[in-house]
């Protein structure tokens, strides 16, 4: 899986996405590449499709057939306004459900520091290790960030892990 962002740190550029990728791939049998478009650069279609909900929503509004206070009454407000495009609430609840099915807690207390991961534009975990290609036409220039082994540990604990098979390094 190919998934292309923006990169700020406070949303998708950090030592947490990064050692999450690691948890996602073995959960879900995938291999991931987290490529990052330049500052100001890359809208995509999730962006189009983000704006145009929050028109909607806005729209409703407006004209007073809903007052938005909370994700249930926007994704209500989304409802009315298109049967093309589905919102969906996630309840604290679900989200502590998942929390502790993957145990995130513990895992986000055993993320080393990983210095210099602002400057990169891909990034791709290949067992215990981070690799962050950074702004260069140059091949050789990737840093590797070794996640600690209890990471492993924790992965194979979940219910149906199969380890990704991936034998180099790619970056689109």
């Amino acid at each position: 899986m190919n998934i292309w962002t923006n990169g700020p740190s406070s949303q998708f550029k950090n030592k947490f996405i990064f050692s999450f990728i690691n948890k996602l791939q073995h959960r879900f049998t995938v291999s991931v590449t987290w490529n990052f478009f330049a500052t100001s650069h890359g809208k995509g279609p999730n962006d189009a499709l983000g704006g145009n909900v929050k028109r909607m929503a806005h729209r409703q509004a407006m004209s007073r057939h809903l007052v938005i206070n909370g994700a249930d009454s926007f994704a209500e407000a989304v409802r009315m306004s298109t049967n093309a495009i589905y919102v969906s609430v996630m309840t604290q609840a679900d989200i502590d459900s998942i929390l502790n099915d993957m145990k995130l807690e513990e895992f986000w207390l055993s993320i080393p520091q990983m210095p210099g991961i602002f400057n990169t534009h891909c990034v791709r975990v290949i067992g215990c290790q981070v690799y962050c290609k950074y702004y260069t036409d140059a091949h050789d220039n990737i840093r590797v960030h070794n996640l600690p082994t209890e990471q492993s540990a924790m992965l194979k604990k979940v219910p149906g892990h199969h380890p990704v098979k991936t034998s180099r390094y790619e970056c689109l």
